[in-house]
């Protein structure tokens, strides 16, 4: 009896942190805005221009800015939003740690590998200088 708790634990520690073993650690949103053609920086970095689509990393907090001559910047931070997966091609990987119901969980939530990500789409409206 010890012998086959001693290995369900076992095997339940390993499976159950899959999101944070096999999940996807970055998302791709898409970036619109009222003017085309307006800059997109992500963090300080160029990272193309509206409308667009940028790559995020899950679970930081990353600064975008929006630069078109004529215009005033705008810099925005990113909606944090709780999800059962970043990106619906780890669903199954999420699933799995949910069956452990506590470990799975506490290590995908503390390493942000299966619950936080953004909103897919974001609309900025940029004003003239």
């Amino acid at each position: 009896m010890l012998t086959k708790l001693v290995a369900f634990f076992t095997i339940a520690f390993f499976l159950s942190s899959c999101g944070a073993m096999f999940g996807n650690k970055k998302q791709k949103v898409k970036i619109n805005s009222n003017i085309e053609n307006a800059r997109l920086y992500v963090d300080g970095l160029g990272a193309g221009f509206t409308p667009g689509e940028i790559e995020l990393i899950n679970g930081a907090d990353p600064l975008l800015m929006l630069k078109k001559q004529g215009y005033k910047d705008v810099y925005m931070t990113f909606d944090r939003v709780f999800k059962f997966s970043p990106n619906e091609e780890d669903t199954k990987w999420c699933a799995v740690s949910m069956i452990f119901l506590i470990i799975g969980p506490l290590i995908d939530l503390a390493t942000d590998s299966c619950w936080i990500g953004y909103k897919k789409n974001y609309f900025i409206a940029m004003n003239a200088n």
